[in-house]
C-alpha cells in the first residue's frame, strides 16, 4: 500500500485508471530489488508522479525520481498513436 498522502494526492489529480495503475505495480514490484534512478516520461499535471514517488518511499530501492516532460503536450503523432498532437498539453489549468 502506498504512502497514503501520495495516494491521495495522486487521486486529487485524477489518476483513477485502474489499468493504468495496475501496469504501474507490475512495473514497481518488478524493481523491487534494482538499485538506480526511476525516470518517468511525460508527467502532464503529476499525478502518477506522485503515485510513483508512494512507492518508491515504500518498496523500490530507487531514491531518485526524474520527471521528464514537453509541457505543451503530445510532439508528434504516430501512426499506431490514439492520442492527437497537443493531448495533454494542458499542465497549467
Amino acid at each position: 500500500m502506498i504512502a497514503t498522502s501520495f495516494k491521495d494526492e495522486a487521486y486529487a489529480l485524477g489518476f483513477r485508471d485502474v489499468p493504468h495503475r495496475s501496469f504501474m505495480d507490475s512495473c514497481l514490484s518488478a524493481l523491487r530489488d534494482v538499485e538506480g534512478e526511476v525516470w518517468e516520461c511525460g508527467v502532464h499535471r503529476g499525478a502518477s508522479a506522485l503515485y510513483l514517488k508512494g512507492h518508491m518511499l515504500e518498496m523500490v530501492r530507487a531514491t531518485t525520481l526524474r520527471l521528464f516532460d514537453t509541457f505543451t503536450g503530445i510532439p508528434a503523432q504516430g501512426e499506431h498513436d490514439r492520442h492527437v498532437v497537443g493531448a495533454f498539453g494542458d499542465t497549467s489549468e
